[in-house]
C-alpha cells in the first residue's frame, strides 16, 4: 500500500454545465480539431492496448464510444487496432519461430487521403 494522500472534493451537480453538445458541435464543424481530436483518439487506444497490464487494460473491454465521446465525437472514428493474424496455422510447424513467409495471415492496414478541394488530383513538374 503506498501512502498517497487523497482530497476529496464535493461539487453541486446543479452548478456544473453540461457542455457535451458543444463540444461535439465544434468538433464536428472544425476540420482541424476533429483531425487532431482523431489522431488523439487513435493513440488513446493504442496506447491502452499495448499496455503490459493486460488484465486491467484489456482493449477488449474498453467501451469505445464511450472513449469517443470524450474525445468530442457523437460516432466514435474507425482504429485498425494492431496487425492481426489468423489464429489458424496450416504449416507443418506449428506457427512458431518467425521467418521468412510464415504461416500467418497478414491484414494490411488501408491509408486514405483526402482530395483537394475540387476533387482532382494536381500534378506539378
Amino acid at each position: 500500500q503506498a501512502n498517497v494522500p487523497l482530497n476529496e472534493f464535493e461539487f453541486s451537480w446543479s452548478k456544473v454545465s453540461n457542455i457535451q453538445p458543444q463540444l461535439e458541435k465544434l468538433i464536428s464543424k472544425n476540420y482541424f480539431l476533429n483531425l487532431s481530436a482523431k489522431e488523439a483518439y487513435k493513440a488513446y487506444v493504442r496506447a491502452y492496448e499495448s499496455h503490459s497490464l493486460k488484465q486491467i487494460y484489456d482493449v477488449q473491454t474498453l467501451d469505445l464510444k464511450s472513449v469517443g465521446q470524450s474525445f468530442g465525437f457523437v460516432v466514435p472514428p474507425h482504429i485498425d487496432i494492431g496487425v492481426s493474424y489468423s489464429k489458424k496455422h496450416k504449416g507443418r510447424h506449428g506457427g512458431g519461430g518467425g521467418g521468412a513467409g510464415g504461416d500467418r495471415k497478414f491484414k494490411k492496414t488501408k491509408i486514405y487521403r483526402q482530395p483537394n478541394s475540387k476533387g482532382k488530383i494536381n500534378f506539378s513538374r
